[in-house]
């Protein structure tokens, strides 16, 4: 029988919730589900349908798609250079109605373990200043304040860089959250 540490009701709940997710491959998803959570998720410098497809048929671009139930509820795109170790998340979004939920937190252990399985060393991402909940997440999971570039998004918010050298050990980057 598993057992909660602070055995809480909304706890088990919480677990339940979690096991209930299905992490897929991007490719062979559907187009239109990833650009309404684009659409939903960001307010400008969003990915429209047609760069999607362009993308995810390109050996240099791979993701996962999140789902409960047969129903994307977020994903992450992984942009890969020839000749580089470093991968870069370029995107990662979770359906408004499921974040805080640890959506994106699993999710952003598989893309972990992808940028890993396609022998990346580290991962880079840029974040909007504004975007605290990203940013809490990113910390947390370990990803290091690397720069900022000031006014790098169309509304003119800066950019946070970030970085996470990959290591091998996945329990070492924050994937102990159902400890």
């Amino acid at each position: 029988m598993l057992m909660l540490a602070d055995n809480n009701p909304s706890s088990y709940a919480r677990l339940n919730y979690f096991m209930s997710f299905l992490i897929e491959p991007l490719c062979g998803c559907n187009l239109d589900e990833l650009a309404s959570l684009e659409k939903q998720s960001f307010s400008s410098d969003r990915i429209s349908r047609r760069s999607f497809r362009r993308l995810l048929t390109r050996p240099t671009a791979d993701g996962c798609g999140i789902y409960k139930e047969s129903v994307m509820l977020g994903y992450s795109l992984l942009l890969f250079r020839r000749n580089t170790t470093r991968a870069r998340l370029y995107s990662l979004a979770v359906d408004k109605d499921h974040r805080g939920k640890g959506v994106g937190r699993s999710l952003l252990e598989a893309t972990v373990q992808l940028a890993r399985e396609r022998g990346s060393n580290s991962l880079q991402l840029e974040v909007s200043s504004t975007n605290i909940f990203a940013i809490r997440l990113y910390e947390t999971f370990g990803f290091n304040l690397r720069a900022r570039r000031r006014a790098y998004y169309e509304d003119g918010n800066d950019a946070l860089v970030y970085s996470l050298e990959l290591q091998n050990d996945l329990h070492e980057l924050g994937a102990s959250s159902l400890e």
